[in-house]
């Protein structure tokens, strides 16, 4: 009966061991399972993917503890996530610091099945958290050490070789997946930039007025970097002083308070070192007051190495903040903004040479008979006027402008009518009057290749319409 009871008892003992074995085996398979299926879920995102391996590693080992830890210099790792360690990921270990550093120093698995009665790899942080047994393994990348995998015991922990080669199995299916998360993170991004790059450029160089090519550029660079106001300020013909030029998400006057007055230290900064400045702001920084950013992006606006002004981005809400691709973007389009804004100028003052000259010929033509001295400033004048009257184009002062313009150039034409017919005292015959009302038609032949007029062109060609469309 006792040989029996012994047998019965060794059969029991095989059994139990047998079916733990397996149900290791079972929660190892599971875990690998788990993260061959991350290998193709490149959507979740790094940070995801390292938390699933840590909470794949304590599954399997029973524990409560695990680490990951990513390369970022040469002998120094970051903490990348943690479980059961509380706030320490952003955390570098050195070279040899505790059972992640001596992995870091050998490239092999460590192994601890007691840290207390291991001096050599003792570690403050771990110390802290009271954990015991420690089994660690490096992660590789094209046979460089990218980090570091590991999970802890608030026990003494025997791991077995199989222990450590389903921890090295994981650990180097974890690399694969987080580094084509990764990879699929920065193509998004790319793709992101590129494409708010690509119809940013298009829409600024669709035009060459100064004011228009201001506010798409800012237009922009606010809606892609998700900023709440903005600015474009530009500097004076002495580069001294910003003058703000156009606002986003608020008006000018706001603006230019927020941005260019409480920002000032910012916004000068930028200035003299040519360099962006992106900063984010917490709670204490931020002050007290309702209209303190909490994030900032402020660009230079450079044009061959020298600044010409500023763009400038604020956001006001708590847990808000500008990224790198945020300021990569701003910074290509105010790179952007440079050259349309100088093309703007340089368009803006062929254009006011142009139109001076040709005012300064219809003067002329007025002047050539004494009875029509001054005649088309007195013109432009009771347009204006009447124009007032009407309510004409309220909010549209280019076209007040293109008004006024017309006005000014609508007789030009009669530069192709002889002297004696246009000083002519007696009344004209038909053939003299014929000659006269070809001047509009001349004008218009004299002006419309210049595209700086539109408007203009209208006033000149019809300004001698009949009312009843007759001609």
């Amino acid at each position: 009966l006792a040989r029996w009871a012994g047998i019965a008892v060794e059969n029991s003992h095989m059994l139990e061991k047998a079916t733990g074995q397996a149900s290791k085996l079972d929660t190892a398979i599971n875990a690998l399972g788990e993260m061959a299926h991350s290998l193709t879920t490149v959507t979740e995102g790094a940070g995801v993917l390292e938390r699933k391996t840590l909470e794949a590693a304590t599954r399997l080992y029973g524990v409560d503890h695990a680490m990951l830890t990513r390369s970022v210099a040469e002998g120094k790792h970051r903490i990348s996530e943690a479980i059961g360690f509380g706030e320490v990921s952003g955390a570098e270990i050195q070279n040899g610091q505790g059972v992640v550093g001596a992995v870091m120093l050998s490239g092999q698995p460590v192994v601890i099945t007691d840290l207390s009665s291991s001096w050599e790899v003792q570690d403050p942080n771990l110390t802290n958290n009271h954990v015991r047994g420690a089994l660690s393994v490096p992660m590789f990348e094209d046979k460089k050490l990218w980090g570091t995998l590991s999970v802890f015991d608030t026990n003494a922990h025997g791991w077995t070789e199989d222990d450590v080669r389903v921890l090295t199995t994981l650990a180097n299916e974890s690399v694969v997946a987080v580094k084509n998360a990764e990879l699929y993170d920065t193509s998004k991004r790319m793709i992101w930039e590129l494409s708010n790059l690509h119809e940013g450029l298009k829409a600024v160089t669709s035009t060459l007025d100064l004011d228009d090519v201001l506010e798409i550029v800012l237009g922009w660079a606010g809606k892609a970097a998700e900023a709440q106001i903005g600015c474009i300020a530009l500097l004076d013909d002495d580069k001294k002083a910003l003058t703000l030029s156009s606002s986003y998400g608020t008006d000018q006057v706001t603006a230019k308070r927020l941005a260019l007055e409480m920002g000032a230290d910012i916004c000068d900064e930028v200035i003299h070192e040519r360099k962006p400045v992106m900063e984010q702001m917490d709670d204490a920084q931020s002050g007290s007051g309702p209209l303190n950013p909490r994030a900032v992006l402020c660009v230079p606006i450079l044009l061959r190495e020298e600044p010409t002004g500023i763009l400038f981005l604020a956001k006001y809400q708590a847990g808000t903040f500008f990224t790198d691709d945020h300021r990569r973007l701003v910074t290509s389009l105010a790179a952007q903004a440079a050259i349309s804004i100088d093309n703007a100028k340089l368009f803006k003052s062929r254009e006011e040479v142009t139109i001076a000259a040709l005012k300064a010929l219809a003067k002329a033509v007025d002047a050539r008979d004494p009875y029509t001295a001054g005649h088309s400033d007195r013109v432009t004048q009771y347009s204006l006027v009447i124009a007032k009257q009407m309510n004409y184009a309220p909010d549209n002062p280019e076209a007040w402008r293109r008004l006024e313009q017309g006005g000014l150039l609508h007789d030009i034409g009669k530069i192709g009518v002889p002297d004696a017919v246009l000083s002519k005292p007696g009344k004209l015959t038909t053939e003299e009057f014929d000659l006269m009302k070809k001047h509009p038609v001349i004008g218009w032949e004299i002006l419309h290749d210049l595209k700086m007029l539109t408007d203009e062109l209208v006033i000149v060609r019809s300004h001698h319409e009949r009312a009843d469309g007759k001609g």
